[in-house]
């Protein structure tokens, strides 16, 4: 099994007044003794004496098998994509890293619904691609799985997982500039707005500098 690999042993012994359990260094005298491994290989010995004192023992070498889990973790750069490039190179920070390790990465591909699309690979490089008449800014969930593939002495493979999941941010880039003010009140470009300058998150170090026809500065603003 997987670690932290948890088991119970059973004791179908006859006769056997007093039972001894020997499980790696760990001993018991429990009967129906449960245990939990990390990483390793572990010989099993099983000793049992009768109320007259006679004993017998088996041992079964390499008996339990526990394999390594990876700790899946991930980061990516840069911390947030736009929508002018949309592309992020993800940084694989799962433990250990382990050659034999593989890594499937569920990338949510649209915002308004949980599609993904799966990629394998140690450290992928996406590019999110906008859907006909949307935008591509917004929230997208990614869910790295990342698992190891052991040979158990029976044939049968087991495969260790450990997914997490995060969600990276495409932010709005792209500013637009009103090319008139009117502040006549008539509710119509009264205000000098820059579109996606606060709400598209892309700039939060900014300046605002308005000059007049004769360039005379007549406004300065910092971080609006």
């Amino acid at each position: 099994g997987c670690e932290p690999f948890n088991f119970q042993l059973f004791s179908s012994s006859t006769n056997a007044d007093t039972i001894e359990w020997t499980v790696g260094q760990i001993k018991t005298n429990n009967a129906n003794p449960t245990f939990s491994f990390p990483f390793g290989t572990y010989d099993v010995k099983l000793k049992v004496t009768s109320e007259f004192g006679c004993k017998d023992s088996i041992i079964q070498p390499n008996f339990i098998n526990v394999y390594k889990s990876p700790i899946a973790d991930f980061g990516w750069q840069p911390s947030n994509p736009s929508s002018t490039n949309p592309t992020v190179y993800f940084l694989n920070l799962t433990t250990p890293q382990d050659a034999t390790n593989q890594y499937l990465w569920k990338i949510q591909n649209d915002k308004t619904n949980d599609l993904r699309e799966n990629i394998f690979g140690v450290e992928p490089t996406y590019t999110w691609q906008p859907f006909p008449g949307q935008s591509v800014v917004g929230d997208y969930k990614v869910t790295l799985d990342a698992y190891s593939n052991n040979n158990a002495p029976s044939g049968i493979i087991y495969e260790c997982h450990d997914t997490i999941t995060k969600v990276i941010s495409i932010i709005n880039d792209v500013l637009l500039f009103p090319n008139i003010v009117t502040p006549n009140g008539d509710g119509i470009n009264d205000v000098l707005y820059i579109k996606n300058l606060v709400e598209g998150q892309a700039f939060p170090d900014n300046e605002l500098s308005i000059y007049n026809r004769n360039g005379k500065r007549i406004f300065f603003k910092q971080d609006i």
